[in-house]
């Protein structure tokens, strides 16, 4: 029987007695019914941001001088089994670290600062690649083990930043010492933010405006996505055995590919710093015939998700199961970053950390045209063969009712102009609805068709996002001019929406043209989002 249900994405359901009866692991499925978005504030799913500057952490702004002097004499002195050499270019890291770890006495630190050692030349020579690198790319994503041991980074190779992992390793066991955590260090011009995910340490630097929540957030999805390649328990019997494993040796080249195509999505894209999807722009009678279409009675069957360019076409899902953005962002990196997908149906096992951690699914990922995708993700671990032939009748179902060509309608339409609101001062904005976790925003246009100017975009809306959620002053309405724009963003517990205007549109018309977007998306709803949620 089909139940349509409004909730979709993120949304929490109570636990049924008939997730087990269908078969699926009980392992898999315990305790279900407690799991709600990661980045959720409310009972449907906000996107709000994690916060990483809880009153228990450390920010090591903070930290007077003699803290980074007992910092600096514990590396040197080996008191922290930093997994790399405290060589010459660590030590000037060091001392230059002095310039930047305590804010309130930069200026008498640079001239108390130790003259560095100079360094053999080889190592010096690595040191200023790895200097200039950190340089000249505005965002770095570091990701390593507690012992100090490479596994990956964004820009270069591991072993170009081996000073670096070990003065990170030891400024992060050095505050674990004292029974906190550290949280961020800022600087004049880079932030850089922590996480903490034993045994694995992550480390984000940028100098992009985004805050420390938005960056903690982006560390939380390559911690998701390693995860979903090996599992939280696989890593952490790894580093059982061996303290100073390899982790590279599990992740190869493939793994790799992933964690880069992470970095790419979150770069200038809503989803991530929202925490929601965006859909397919579709007729609502089109979207729920599909949803009908997707719903099949398979033993140990979970979710049936299509998709189409990182886009939501429409999903079914088993009573009880949540399928949260942050695990469909990692299906749409899986699908976007595996060309080989187009060929034949593939069959992978695949871990989703919203849903279970802890152990793998398994999904046959299908291409039924040249754009639009089929997963198909169930509990058995032998279901390939009576999942293709439910594919093809699935397929045949979708071809019948033309909703095929429907979404290849939506799929051209799917980038559509501001122009469509009817608002001439709007030069773009970007709607969550905060119930269902999905959101929608136009493409850019003049002045924003260069991708300097929509990064520059992206940034305030980063900087009213940050001012919105910033939970120690939280903010339900911000408005933002610049000499070039006018920024607005509003959040309530339905929605938030973020607007760019002409420079010149006063107070009183901004408040009333958002009243009017507001009453543009409420007439498209159907179109835009996904309303209905389907379960088997």
């Amino acid at each position: 029987m089909i139940k349509r249900q409004p909730t979709a994405v993120g949304a929490e359901q109570p636990m049924n007695a008939e997730a087990l009866e269908a078969g699926v692991s009980p392992a898999l499925l315990a305790d279900r019914h407690d799991l709600v978005s990661p980045f959720a504030a409310d009972g449907g799913g906000s996107g709000s941001d994690v916060n990483y500057e809880a009153n228990s952490g450390v920010d090591i702004r903070r930290h007077k001088r003699a803290n980074t002097n007992k910092i600096k004499q514990v590396l040197r002195g080996g008191g922290v089994d930093s997994g790399a050499e405290t060589d010459a270019s660590l030590t000037s890291s060091l001392d230059n670290m002095s310039l930047v770890s305590s804010c309130e006495d930069s200026s008498a630190s640079e001239h108390q600062a130790a003259a560095p050692r100079t360094p053999p030349v080889n190592d010096d020579r690595e040191f200023m690649a790895a200097k200039r690198r950190l340089r000249n790319n505005m965002k770095h994503l570091f990701v390593l083990s507690y012992a100090g041991k490479p596994i990956y980074c964004r820009h270069g190779a591991e072993e170009d930043y081996l000073s670096l992992y070990g003065l990170m390793t030891a400024l992060v066991s050095f505050v674990d010492v004292e029974k906190d955590t550290l949280q961020s260090v800022r600087t004049s011009d880079r932030l850089v933010v922590f996480l903490c995910k034993k045994p694995l340490l992550f480390a984000g630097v940028t100098g992009l405006g985004d805050s420390v929540s938005q960056l903690g957030k982006q560390l939380v999805y390559m911690y998701n996505q390693i995860v979903s390649i090996l599992t939280a328990k696989t890593i952490k019997k790894c580093f059982d055995r061996r303290e100073n494993y390899d982790l590279r040796s599990l992740l190869d080249d493939s793994g790799r590919k992933y964690l880069h195509g992470m970095c790419d999505f979150m770069d200038n894209n809503p989803s991530v710093l929202l925490g929601a999807v965006q859909c397919v722009p579709l007729p609502g009678s089109v979207r729920d015939l599909i949803g009908q279409t997707l719903v099949v009675d398979v033993k140990g069957l979970v979710f049936n998700v299509l998709i189409a360019k990182s886009q939501l076409i429409q999903f079914s899902r088993m009573k009880s199961c949540v399928l949260q953005p942050s695990d469909m962002h990692i299906l749409f990196n899986l699908v976007e970053n595996s060309k080989n997908f187009r060929e034949n149906d593939h069959w992978l096992p695949l871990c989703l950390p919203g849903f279970d951690e802890s152990g793998y699914l398994y999904a046959m990922v299908s291409y039924l045209d040249e754009n639009i995708c089929l997963l198909m993700i169930t509990a058995a671990y032998d279901g390939f063969p009576t999942l293709q032939g439910v594919k093809a009748s699935i397929v045949q179902k979708l071809r019948k009712s033309k909703c095929l060509d429907a979404i290849t309608r939506g799929l051209m339409k799917r980038d559509y102009s501001v122009m469509s609101t009817g608002l001439y001062d709007l030069r773009h904005f970007v709607y969550k609805q905060r119930q269902f976790c999905q959101y929608t925003c136009p493409a850019f246009s003049a002045p924003y068709e260069h991708i300097e100017d929509q990064n520059n975009l992206f940034t305030l809306y980063k900087t009213v996002h940050h001012r919105l959620h910033y939970s120690p002053r939280p903010t339900k309405l911000i408005y933002q001019a610049t000499d070039s724009e006018i920024v607005l963003g509003w959040l309530t517990s339905v929605f938030e929406v973020y607007c760019c205007f002409t420079p010149l549109v006063s107070n009183d018309e901004v408040i009333n043209k958002v009243n009017t977007l507001l009453r543009w998306i409420r007439k498209e709803e159907e179109k835009l989002f996904l309303v209905n949620a389907y379960t088997f």
